[in-house]
This record gives structure tokens, C-alpha cells and sequence, in this order.
């Protein structure tokens, strides 16, 4: 008899999976461009855009879930409810 699977609960998103390496490339680049391009800096600009882009979806995605729970209605009391608070 196979093994049952236990229902997990879902996991968040990782920022890291949904930010765009072509994303984080350019932005690299850009900001070693500014820099002047120096030699040999290549991972250290690539951490800067990384970070700078999970940063940025993380604000992003909690905005948005700020922005729902905002728009959210209140839950109206339910006659049972009202009328144990009498």
C-alpha cells in the first residue's frame, strides 16, 4: 500500500527565485558602469543588484498585501454575535 502524503501547509515565494537574473545583470551592470567600471568587481556589483531587487519585490509585495488588507471590508456582526453582546 503506497504512503499516504501529508498535506503541507504552502510555503512563501523566495524572493530570490522571482527576481529576474536578467534583471539583476543589467542593474550590475548600470551600477558598475557609474562606478567607472573597475576590474575585478564583477560579484560585488552582482550582490548590490541582487540585494537591491529582493529588497525592492519584499516592499512591493508587502504593499500590495497592505493595500488588500486595506480594501478588505470589515466583517459584519452576525445576529448571534449581536446578540450576545446585549
Amino acid at each position: 500500500m503506497p504512503a499516504k502524503s501529508v498535506p503541507t501547509a504552502p510555503r512563501p515565494a523566495d524572493p530570490a527565485a522571482i527576481v529576474s537574473e536578467e534583471a539583476i545583470r543589467q542593474r550590475a551592470y548600470f551600477m558598475w558602469e557609474a562606478d567607472g567600471s573597475p576590474e575585478g568587481r564583477q560579484d560585488h556589483y552582482w550582490s548590490l543588484a541582487r540585494a537591491e531587487a529582493i529588497r525592492a519585490f519584499v516592499e512591493a509585495t508587502a504593499n500590495g498585501v497592505a493595500r488588500a488588507a486595506a480594501a478588505t471590508p470589515e466583517a459584519k456582526p452576525t445576529r448571534q454575535s449581536a446578540a450576545k453582546a446585549k
